[in-house]
């Protein structure tokens, strides 16, 4: 949407909010046909563990910053506050914030360096260490 905003000159919000219709119908296209599917042929998706409505609801509790970092790039470009390019650059900002609470190294080894290839990223914060370049 971002390319074709650019090459024909129209509001990549416009674009953007023109998107959420066509998305909303091909969400409930897909959770139609995978019911269907599944009603017709039980196995292939077997019923898990019965969850009530509170307990789903506090799951959402782990993600809050996902909303929040949605409502911000989408809000900010959609009331005017930043361009597309500035919408992106704060939601790249959001998740980088939100990415220094995880855990950086998991499956490293006492060298700290991933073991058998399991996380070959390159770790800015820490380039001394198992530089792939």
């Amino acid at each position: 949407m971002i390319i074709y905003g650019i090459l024909t000159e129209n509001s990549i919000a416009k674009l953007f909010v023109g998107g959420i219709v066509p998305g909303i119908i091909v969400s409930l296209s897909y959770i139609l046909m995978i019911g269907l599917r599944c009603m017709k042929k039980p196995a292939l998706g077997p019923p898990g563990e019965k969850v009530n409505i509170r307990e789903k609801l506090k799951t959402l509790r782990d993600i809050w910053e996902l909303f929040v970092l949605g409502a911000v790039s989408i809000g900010g470009l959609l009331i005017g506050i930043f361009t597309s390019t500035e919408a992106g650059a704060v939601g790249h900002w959001g998740v980088s914030l939100g990415n220094r609470e995880a855990e950086p190294h998991v499956g490293e080894d006492q060298g700290g360096c991933p073991r058998d290839n399991e996380d070959i990223r390159y770790d800015l914060r820490r380039p001394d260490r198992c530089n792939p370049f």
